[in-house]
């Protein structure tokens, strides 16, 4: 049994809700044969409750004024001494201020760092803000950080085989780079075949899960939308996810798109259910779990070939394409006229899953990951 700590993320309260439900709750469940111990910086009131479940799982809320990095590490700290820690780990920011918190209160201990990584927030600032931070001394310092972070942490988790090659060119030694996604409840994402491929219905309901982001390709999606309409295919498409009041005004005339807002868990399950296909058109991503609770749930996804041409199968358990409104509208098309060949593909994309991405085997190679153990699919 390991004594391990986990400083989820700083400050970023947009996201407790969806971090104490999904992410963190699973990667607890995954060490809940260790003793855990939870660094929490300025957590909502009621944090307490999301974790009465794990009974070796111990809460720890410390109030620091925003942005008092100093003050984090201090009292993580603190901490690994008083608790005798063996492990320091993250769920989000492993490459940035962080993981860098992590590292630096872990110089000089015995305590091993394992930073986990989702994507790249470099990137994602650069698709935010452009060339305003691409060439600021913001970027230089966060490059600095996170060079150092990946350099100096003992392991590095990443979500996908695209994740690693990423990260690869950052370090010397290729083995510290560990692929361990969360997975997904496989039972509990499992629908019936989608109608359409079914024949039970004429028209292709097609999803987008995400929000309104250019690294999530929300553009695309829009320009998939009106050129679907202007060609007159059959399609309606429902989009999940945070939309700006401005962005709804703007679309409110779209006769093809349902805006359907932000959905809970068994919302999403409900929502997938009632479509066909789902469309991914993301510049920037990791390994979302929208795409793998789709394919357990038999629904076709169109993905970026820059993404995930190592993940998706070309028309086995999936469709890739380039990052372009015409080539996803071309895949829909393709699929409007021979919905026959849809079923194979649903069947196998729920396959897959099950057989590679099941959160009981993800769960079990997450935990090995951390503590030490080699995991088979890295």
């Amino acid at each position: 049994m390991k004594n391990i700590i986990i400083l989820p993320s700083i400050h970023n309260l947009k996201i407790w809700p969806t971090l104490m439900n999904k992410i963190l709750h699973d990667l607890v469940h995954s060490l809940n044969k260790h003793n855990v111990f939870i660094l929490l910086v300025n957590p909502p009131a009621n944090i307490n409750e999301y974790f009465q479940q794990y009974e070796n799982t111990k809460i720890i809320i410390k109030q620091v004024k925003y942005g008092d990095f100093t003050a984090i590490k201090t009292h993580l700290e603190a901490l690994i001494d008083e608790y005798d820690i063996d492990i320091a780990t993250n769920v989000l920011g492993g490459g940035q201020y962080v993981g860098q918190i992590i590292v630096d209160a872990c110089k000089g201990r015995k305590t091993k760092t394992v930073l986990r990584v989702s994507g790249s927030e470099i990137d994602a600032k650069i698709f935010i803000h452009g060339n305003a931070y691409k060439y600021s001394d913001d970027y230089l310092k966060d490059s600095a950080i996170q060079l150092s972070n990946f350099q100096s942490c003992d392991k590095i988790l990443v979500m996908s085989q695209a994740e690693k090659k990423r990260i690869r060119s950052f370090v010397d030694d290729a083995d510290k780079i560990l692929i361990a996604p969360r997975g997904i409840d496989t039972d509990y994402f499992d629908c019936d075949l989608p109608d359409f491929f079914t024949g039970k219905r004429n028209r292709m309901n097609v999803l987008y899960l995400g929000r309104d982001s250019r690294e999530k390709g929300s553009d695309i999606a829009f320009d998939i939308v009106k050129k679907s309409d202007q060609l007159d295919l059959n399609t309606v498409f429902n989009f999940a996810g945070n939309f700006s009041d401005k962005t709804v005004e703007t679309f409110k005339d779209q006769r093809n798109l349902n805006f359907l807002g932000y959905l809970s868990g068994d919302e999403i399950k409900h929502i997938i259910a009632e479509n066909d296909v789902m469309i991914l058109p993301s510049r920037l991503d990791a390994l979302p779990q929208s795409l793998l609770e789709c394919m357990a749930s038999k629904r076709i996804c169109i993905v970026p070939e820059h993404l995930f041409a190592d993940f998706i199968d070309h028309e086995k358990n999936g469709l890739v394409c380039k990052l372009d409104a015409s080539f996803f509208l071309s895949a829909i098309r393709d699929l409007l006229e021979n919905p026959n060949r849809g079923i194979k593909i649903c069947n196998a994309a729920r396959s897959f899953i099950k057989t590679n991405l099941d959160s009981q085997t993800c769960s079990q190679n997450y935990e090995k990951a951390v503590t030490g153990d080699v995991i088979e699919n890295s």
